[in-house]
C-alpha cells in the first residue's frame, strides 16, 4: 500500500515501518501515534524500518521529524533506551544523516540492513536497561 506509515508496539519496542512516501496528513498521524506511545512514560526502544517501496521522505517531513525530536527531547532522553534503523538503501541512510544533522539523537543507535537485526538489537537494549 503506498504512502503508508505503520507504527506498532511490541513488548516495549516501537516499530515504525515506512512504505511509500507519506503525505503530510499521514506523517502528522504518525507523529501523534509515536508521541502517544512515548508519553506512556515507560522505557522503550524504537526501530525504524523502510520497506521495499519506501521513497525518500519529503524535506518538510524530515524537518517535522527533527522539530518533533527537539521538542520531545526531554521525555525521549528519559525513557528511550535505543534506536535501531533498518535501512537497506544508501539514500535512506543519507536522509537519516540529514535529520541527525538537524537534531542529534539523545540515545544510542545502530544502523543495519534489515528489520530482524534491528529488532533483535532493540530488544537486547531494552532488556539490558
Amino acid at each position: 500500500m503506498p504512502d503508508l506509515l505503520d507504527v506498532e508496539l511490541d513488548d516495549g519496542v516501537i516499530v515504525v515501518r515506512y512504505d511509500g512516501r507519506p503525505d503530510d496528513e499521514v506523517f502528522q498521524k504518525y507523529l501523534q501515534s509515536y508521541t502517544d506511545l512515548v508519553y506512556r512514560r515507560v522505557p522503550y526502544t524504537a526501530v525504524y524500518s523502510t520497506l521495499p517501496g519506501a521513497r525518500i521522505p519529503s524535506g518538510a517531513n524530515a524537518r517535522l521529524q527533527a522539530a518533533w525530536m527537539k521538542r520531545e527531547q526531554p521525555i525521549i532522553g528519559q525513557y528511550c533506551r535505543g534506536l535501531a534503523f533498518a535501512l537497506p538503501s544508501p539514500l535512506m541512510r543519507g536522509v537519516l544523516r540529514g535529520v541527525l544533522t538537524l537534531q542529534p539523537l539523545v540515545a544510542d543507535h545502530i544502523v543495519v540492513d534489515n528489520e530482524a537485526e534491528a529488532v533483535a538489537w532493540a530488544r537486547s537494549r531494552l532488556q539490558s536497561a
